[in-house]
């Protein structure tokens, strides 16, 4: 089978596609036919948040449409995290994250189930559960910035104006970066890594190394950061997350309004050095139907 090139849409291009309505209708036949689209357990999981039961529907229906042609789907961040932290902890000598499967039938079939879909208690219920675990995100660096800030005014020194500055001192032997990673680690092991088991585990699984650089983009943002005029990466946690997706396709697609998620993504895509594009959702739309010139 031809191997198309791995194209990962957000939460935000579904909504788009189906608020575009006919003028999607192209999109949709490029897509199906010109890539491979995979679906994004995340995704699918904030699709079946939406409340109105008739958008919801609406929503999955149309991502359903997309598995029409090559596809799959992922399983949500926390999932794939969980069995590529215990592929390695079996076998670190012998990790290979590409040969760790996390692929979801489940969530597959769910996107074209019509009970799902309808389902108001579970949506109800899964919009619970995003809402809490948005504030609990945002909570932790908002309740770390003030213990900070007795910090920056003992030190005389200002509070950081750039994410590449507080990068090399995140990185060092005891820096931030390295205990955001290893809490991630022993969170899904069986028992505490060591350092080495840590910085392995960094250099040889790239969605790893891709959430912990997102959740240091995010210390930065919400706990140390000058808020006034500081350099500014303000993508949510559901965006932030997507960020495990990155080494998974050739092209992460997104819609968000801002342009943050981008923004972000591509940044992490960078420091985590893997060469994956990160696009909004009009540029790509623009590439597709740019008009023939003779």
């Amino acid at each position: 089978m031809l191997r198309l090139p791995v194209i990962c849409p957000d939460t935000s291009v579904h909504n788009r596609m189906m608020k575009d309505g006919l003028e999607s209708e192209a999109i949709f036949a490029a897509l199906k036919s010109g890539y491979h689209v995979r679906l994004l357990g995340l995704s699918i999981e904030e699709l079946l948040a939406t409340p109105d039961t008739a958008t919801r529907q609406a929503l999955m229906a149309a991502a359903g449409r997309l598995q029409h042609g090559q596809s799959d789907c992922l399983y949500p961040h926390n999932e794939i995290l969980r069995r590529l932290i215990a592929a390695h902890e079996q076998d670190s000598q012998g990790f290979r994250w590409q040969a760790v499967n996390v692929t979801s039938q489940d969530y597959s079939v769910g996107v074209g189930s019509f009970e799902l879909r309808a389902d108001d208690a579970l949506s109800a219920e899964t919009t619970l559960h995003m809402a809490e675990m948005r504030k609990q995100f945002k909570s932790v660096w908002a309740t770390l910035r003030p213990k900070l800030e007795v910090i920056f005014q003992r030190d005389g020194q200002p509070r950081p104006r750039a994410f590449g500055e507080v990068i090399p001192h995140a990185m060092t032997d005891n820096g931030v970066f390295w205990g955001i990673a290893k809490g991630m680690y022993d969170h899904e092991a069986k028992k505490p890594a060591s350092e080495e088991t840590i910085r392995h585990f960094v250099e040889v699984c790239p969605p790893f190394r891709c959430i912990v650089y997102a959740f240091l983009m995010a210390w930065y943002n919400g706990s140390m950061r000058d808020w006034d005029g500081g350099e500014s990466f303000s993508a949510g946690r559901n965006d932030l997350y997507m960020s495990v997706y990155l080494p998974y396709g050739d092209v992460f697609l997104s819609a968000e309004e801002k342009g943050e998620q981008a923004k972000c993504l591509a940044e992490i895509a960078r420091l985590a050095e893997v060469d994956k594009e990160v696009r909004s959702y009009d540029d790509f739309c623009a590439g597709l139907l740019l008009p023939l010139t003779y």
